[in-house]
């Protein structure tokens, strides 16, 4: 994951998130690789609350739009 949109800013690697174990993140997500053969769910704040996006297995998120601070399997 990026600080930025388009793959920009600071980058962080984070292990994939168990089902019901929420991740605070350390950084503020704004753009996303998936590159595990699990579907991952971001948040909009730390404790996994808020509006959520999935990102599928594998899958390129260039702009997220709002932020990300949560992370937890689907």
């Amino acid at each position: 994951m990026w600080s930025q949109p388009f793959f920009q800013g600071f980058k962080n690697s984070q292990a994939p998130a168990d089902p019901g174990n929420c991740q605070n993140l350390p950084i503020t997500a704004h753009s996303v690789w998936n590159n595990t053969p699990y579907t991952q769910r971001l948040h909009a704040t730390w404790l996994c609350t808020g509006g959520s996006v999935l990102i599928a297995p594998f899958q390129q998120v260039t702009d997220l739009g709002t932020g990300r601070r949560g992370l937890d399997a689907y």
